[in-house]
This record gives C-alpha cells, structure tokens and sequence, in this order.
C-alpha cells in the first residue's frame, strides 16, 4: 500500500529507479563523442585505443541495457503480482528492494520495514513452535 500511494502521489516515482541506465547510457553517448574526435589519430597506438575505446562503448550499452532490463522486470513483477491479488509476494519483492524505492523519498519507510520484520519473527517464532510439538 505504502509502494502504490508513493507511486501515485509522484509521477517521477520510478524515474529514480533507472538512474543506473541512465547513467550508463550517458557514459556510453561521453565514450562514443571520444571514439569520434579519434584523440590518437596519427598515433603508433591509434588501432589498439580505437579497439578499447569501441568495446567501452559496447560495454556500457550492455550494462544501460541490462540495468533498465532488470528495473523494468523488477517492477512488472511486483505490478503483475498485484493485479493477480499475490500481495504478499508483492509485498515481499518491494520489502527486499525497499531501499531503491523509498530511500530519500518517503521518511518513515523503516517504520514499515520494523513492522514487516517483527512479523516474520513472530511468524518463525509459531512456526519453531509448532516444530517443537511435533504438529509440523
């Protein structure tokens, strides 16, 4: 509930949640403006600069690429749990990522967090309780 009242209040919500990509497509645009104005034109080693220079660029493609690939799975994940009414594994995938999504941006999300954790203990609690008697 918290996840979706801060999603709705703000329209950039989860703008913040690809800056990872975003920044490596900035580093992949600043390594390609490098790669054309060829600094080691004319140099001895202008081919071997080239070669790491284009697979810098590459790299940092792929790494844009697979971070807004992760965020994005990891958001339709949660939102198709949602719609099915698994909201606890809703729940649970915002809990594990809770950081990303609240940090700097919502104040009191440790309060969340306290609550979620002292219901676990207390569901592990019955659980090793039930162990002990023998009844699972």
């Amino acid at each position: 509930e918290l996840f979706a009242t801060q999603a709705s209040k703000n329209s950039n919500f989860f703008s913040a949640l690809f800056h990872s990509a975003d920044q490596w497509k900035r580093e992949a645009a600043r390594l390609q403006r490098i790669l054309e104005s060829r600094p080691a034109a004319g140099q001895r080693w202008e081919l071997p600069a080239t070669l790491l220079l284009t697979d810098a660029c590459a790299l940092a493609e792929n790494l844009a690429r697979q971070a807004y690939s992760a965020t994005s799975d990891c958001l339709e994940t949660i939102r198709n749990h949602g719609l099915n009414n698994n909201k606890p594994m809703a729940g649970y995938l915002i809990f594990l990522n809770q950081h990303a999504f609240f940090a700097g941006r919502v104040p009191n999300y440790a309060h969340y967090t306290n609550q979620v954790e002292i219901a676990a203990y207390h569901i592990r609690e019955e659980l090793n309780k039930l162990h002990r008697q023998g009844v699972i």
